[in-house]
């Protein structure tokens, strides 16, 4: 999952494109409220082996992270929710461990990407 790019700008370009900058923040913004919640629902659902809760709430990760071009967070959500179906007591601790280190890269690859936009708009204003 580490050779996927964090985010696929094309994603973020497009969004930009197709609603402004105003769209591309209320997704961020949604993705932002949603997702601790999810990955925390994750985390309990291994704990307590609630496979069914784990699966569900890695796929709804899916959407969202595949709406704001989040790459390498929506491949692992996929393999878990493909492991969590499995009900994969192996591979499922490791690849849960990994989903803060996974999400806290995202974050830092968006604020960064902000930064990067606020310098273009800055320049070419």
């Amino acid at each position: 999952m580490k050779d996927k790019p964090c985010i696929d700008r094309a994603i973020i370009d497009k969004l930009v494109e197709l609603g402004g900058t105003g769209l591309l923040q209320k997704m961020l913004a949604i993705f932002l409220e949603n997702t601790p919640g999810k990955i925390l629902i994750i985390q309990e659902g291994l704990a307590v082996g609630d496979y069914p809760a784990i699966a569900n709430a890695a796929h709804s990760l899916l959407s969202s992270t595949g709406n704001i071009g989040a790459q390498q967070l929506y491949a692992l959500c996929h393999t878990i929710e493909q492991k969590a179906r499995q009900r994969d007591e192996d591979e499922l601790p490791r690849l849960i461990e990994a989903l803060p280190t996974s999400y806290q890269a995202l974050m830092e690859a968006l604020a960064h990407l902000k930064d990067e936009k606020q310098y273009e708009t800055n320049r070419s204003g």
